[in-house]
């Protein structure tokens, strides 16, 4: 019984860290998106200051 109970033990572990790695990684994409739209914006700031002028 104790080494059904280690190894069901160990799956769970080994199920919990990828979701954790893919949330961190998650949250990364989310700064990078986050980055990117914030130069979009600049960028058509940019472009509109050109066109007026």
């Amino acid at each position: 019984i104790l080494i059904s109970n280690n190894t069901q033990q160990t799956q769970e572990q080994q199920q919990q860290l990828p979701q954790d790695s893919l949330q961190s990684s998650l949250h990364q994409q989310e700064h990078v998106i986050a980055s990117l739209q914030e130069q979009l914006q600049r960028q058509q700031q940019m472009l509109e200051a050109l066109a007026v002028s």
